[in-house]
């Protein structure tokens, strides 16, 4: 089966690609030779999951509930091309009177607020990049899917 959008030499950051959906995602963009950088807070993951996918990829260690450090290692990097963004954190929910709110809020925490701070990093240092071409341009944009925020949110407006 051919594929119409080809990942060669394309630059595909997953945060959150240790293990799991990430990992998975990291392995298949590799394999149709996209390169490769996997991001998450377990340096030893992080590690194996690199030598897991091999060929081009690397890895970094990131707290991704730190926008800081995620601004910094986007600025780093320069521009890519694909943004995977899979981290969360095993959340056990038991019975509501049971549940463990701390525990329950750090997970929201990650999956929600970290992956909209993550986007919305990449958005504003594209748009520097974007200005500073002649004429202005976007060199690469980001695009939520999974409907966790509506669709003013996720796709920007065209003029």
């Amino acid at each position: 089966m051919q594929q119409g959008n080809s990942l060669q030499n394309k630059r595909v950051v997953i945060l959150g690609g240790s293990s799991g959906i990430g990992l998975a995602v990291a392995e298949q963009a590799a394999s149709q030779g996209a390169k490769i950088l996997i991001a998450s807070s377990n340096a030893e993951r992080v590690q194996r999951a690199v030598e897991s996918v091999g060929g081009n990829a690397q890895g970094q260690t990131l707290d991704l509930s730190d926008e800081q450090a995620v601004e910094t290692l986007f600025t780093k990097l320069g521009a890519f091309d694909h943004l995977v963004f899979t981290a969360g954190d095993s959340l056990d929910l038991q019975d509501l009177a049971t549940t463990d709110l701390k525990q329950a809020r750090r997970a929201f925490e990650l999956r929600y607020w970290a992956a909209l701070a993550a986007v919305n990093t990449e958005a504003r240092i594209f748009a520097r990049v974007a200005q500073s071409c002649s004429p202005p341009e976007l060199p690469g944009s980001a695009r939520i899917k999974d409907g966790l925020l509506p669709p003013a949110f996720a796709e920007p407006s065209k003029p």
